[in-house]
């Protein structure tokens, strides 16, 4: 597979603000991605973007929070051990 670019600033941004994340997978097909915008001073919009066919193509970029954010955390409720929930806690 050729690589994809899901948000043009996000490795900066996210090396600045020393992000904990990664790409959510809910299933082999269902990832999210999220991230800050900005790659200034790693403070911006807090969005993430949604692939729905393995990571081939990523949707527009969602809003979470419009105000200017610097750091974030995202875990999905399976990646703690026996807790089989279907949420992504940000």
């Amino acid at each position: 597979m050729a690589d994809i670019t899901i948000e043009a600033g996000l490795e900066a941004s996210h090396y600045l603000a020393g992000q904990r994340t990664g790409i959510i997978w809910t299933s082999d097909q269902i990832g999210y991605a999220f991230f800050i915008t900005s790659t200034a001073n790693a403070a911006g919009p807090f969005k993430y973007s949604k692939t729905t066919d393995g990571g081939q193509t990523w949707s527009a970029d969602v809003s979470i929070d419009t105000s200017n954010s610097s750091r974030f955390a995202v875990w999905y409720d399976k990646e703690t051990n026996g807790d089989t929930g279907t949420k992504i806690h940000v």
